[in-house]
């Protein structure tokens, strides 16, 4: 019997807290804005830390879902000392539409937090989502994916608006094996992990995958650094032999975004995890209606590409590619 079989079942997660023995699996079904959201709780033999791992926070990115359900059904009981909270699909509007944004309001959720208010469903949503994960947590892990037309190589974003959280946060990335590590500050766009971060809790989003589908090798990178943070963390002991000689990744304090100036069809791309240097060609495309060659150019003297669109069709002003500055 798998872990997912055997669950018990509460209406809150307060309750389930409250409530749920341990050495067990509980789910839990809250409402917001008339939509519900699953959650499970994991609870180890003994009380520790609570550790947050969400996904689907947009609509169209899997591999941090089937991430989320691997963890479900994997995760030792009997060697975890703590507790797990999995939200497998967060945004479930979004994800039913098979969309980046939740079709009810066209709104990015993971573009929501300290801005100015709106009233729409993404707005009290998050606010929601925002309040469960900062009386719950210790630790959020945020699992993205490049969604149906970017590719991103496997990074982090490292929530820095408090800096007891954040050297928490980074000293839990220590052992994953990623490409980069983006220190996100104060002044991000209005990113969940900031929120949560500002709260005290720590907080890393985790990119890897992209496309139509899934792939295992992102599934498991994803896998692998979970379980990496839940060691560091101290939930898990790490039954592996110390992993030597492993390259540390980019550190990257400054990013640039770059969009397309026309549309058309992509003719080649650089690859998600590349080296660029000032002048590169990083995508060329053939516009339309005119049909000649545009080339988008690396504008900084050094840098590594962190997500690039990677669907056939562009579109004037359409987001292109994601450069972490090199220094």
């Amino acid at each position: 019997m798998t872990q997912q079989s055997a669950h018990l079942h509460y209406s809150t997660l307060n309750e389930a807290f409250s409530l749920q023995p341990r050495h067990s699996v509980s789910r839990v079904e809250e409402y917001a804005e008339e939509h519900s959201v699953v959650f499970f709780l994991l609870k180890g033999m003994v009380e520790g830390p609570t550790l947050w791992v969400q996904a689907g926070l947009h609509g169209d990115e899997y591999d941090g879902i089937l991430t989320c359900l691997r963890l479900m059904e994997q995760l030792p009981l009997d060697r975890l000392r703590g507790d797990v909270v999995i939200c497998p699909i967060v945004n479930v509007s979004a994800y039913q539409a098979g969309t980046n944004e939740s079709p009810i309001d066209s709104v990015n959720l993971n573009r929501v937090f300290g801005q100015d208010r709106s009233n729409t469903y993404s707005y009290r949503f998050g606010a929601w989502l925002a309040q469960r994960i900062i009386a719950s947590a210790d630790f959020l892990v945020d699992l993205h994916g490049g969604g149906k037309s970017l590719a991103v190589c496997p990074f982090a974003m490292v929530a820095g608006d408090n800096r007891e959280a954040y050297n928490t946060a980074l000293d839990a990335l220590a052992d994953t094996d990623l490409t980069a590590v983006y220190i996100c500050d104060f002044q991000s766009k209005g990113m969940l992990i900031n929120e949560v971060c500002r709260s005290g809790v720590p907080a890393v989003l985790l990119e890897s995958g992209g496309g139509m589908s899934w792939r295992e090798a992102d599934v498991q990178r994803h896998e692998k650094s979970v379980y990496a943070i839940l060691v560091r963390l101290h939930l898990l002991e790490d039954p592996r032999p110390e992993q030597k000689g492993k390259p540390a990744p980019l550190v990257i304090s400054k990013i640039q975004e770059l969009r397309f100036d026309r549309s058309g069809l992509q003719r080649s791309q650089a690859q998600a995890g590349s080296i660029v240097h000032r002048g590169e060609t990083i995508i060329e495309v053939a516009s339309y209606p005119d049909y000649e060659t545009r080339k988008l150019i690396c504008p900084v003297d050094k840098a590594i590409i962190l997500s690039i669109h990677s669907a056939a069709q562009v579109i004037e002003n359409g987001y292109a590619a994601m450069l972490g500055i090199i220094e």
